[in-house]
């Protein structure tokens, strides 16, 4: 009973303890999911995309919980479609793809070595974004046109949109903001050498966290993640 009393405060659901499955919210039983797998108290916990189809303020109810247990030594394997979650969760990451290993180290370190400090995002219209992406290429280290905007990516993007300004171009809207982990997946070249490969992130990849988060390919996750996370032979493992 007392394990019971400490996982419902840990889900912060005491006061639905008398409340059917069916009636709680999707947070709710995503939380509930969660604690019923620490029934054991596993030193590993696998989560499938737990944050999927939730709100904003609800992700982050969630991630609060899984901090928690990162802080008391709890192994997370998780798989996301999310790299904001990713950038939150991850103290270290393995990228693989096709099976090898093409980026390792933590988000920090792989945005200063696949990215740059800094994007800035700028808007001259869907008609003109073409046009002018050439006459940006020497304003940034590297440019990427999307559909509605044009990304440059600098280590002062504060002075690339002023010489863009003085060299007569200019943007509807410019937005400068600093370079995160989906800056790093937009790219083609973090492989080694440079070699070119698509990072495709949702169910085929995985989060591991020991206090450390890794990625990992599901399909050769039981055959190589106690080498990849280093875990004992005997830990105990929670699977939902």
């Amino acid at each position: 009973k007392g394990k019971i009393e400490e996982l419902l405060d840990f889900a912060q659901l005491v006061d639905k303890r008398s409340v059917k499955v069916e009636a709680l919210s999707g947070v709710m039983k995503r939380r509930l999911t969660i604690a019923r797998a620490l029934v054991s108290e596993p030193e590993i916990l696998m989560l499938d995309e737990p944050t999927t189809g939730l709100d904003p303020q609800a992700r982050h109810i969630l991630w609060d919980r899984l901090f928690r247990l990162k802080e008391k030594g709890v192994t997370l394997v998780i798989t996301t479609h999310f790299m904001d979650e990713a950038e939150q969760l991850c103290e270290r990451l393995i990228v693989i793809d096709r099976g090898k290993i093409m980026a390792e180290g933590s988000p920090t370190d792989l945005i200063k070595r696949y990215s740059s400090k800094e994007v800035l995002e700028v808007r001259f219209g869907s008609e003109k974004n073409e046009e002018l992406a050439e006459k940006l290429k020497d304003k940034c280290e590297r440019l990427e046109v999307l559909p509605d905007r044009i990304l440059l990516y600098a280590e002062d993007a504060e002075k690339s949109l002023e010489e863009i300004m003085k060299s007569g171009m200019h943007p509807k809207t410019s937005l400068v903001r600093r370079s995160s982990l989906e800056d790093v997946f937009s790219q083609n070249n973090c492989g080694p050498n440079n070699e070119p490969f698509s990072l495709h992130v949702g169910g085929a990849h995985a989060l591991l966290a020991d206090g450390s988060v890794r990625f990992i390919s599901e399909n050769i996750a039981w055959q190589t993640y106690r080498a990849i996370c280093g875990a004992n032979e005997g830990s105990a493992v929670s699977d939902f």
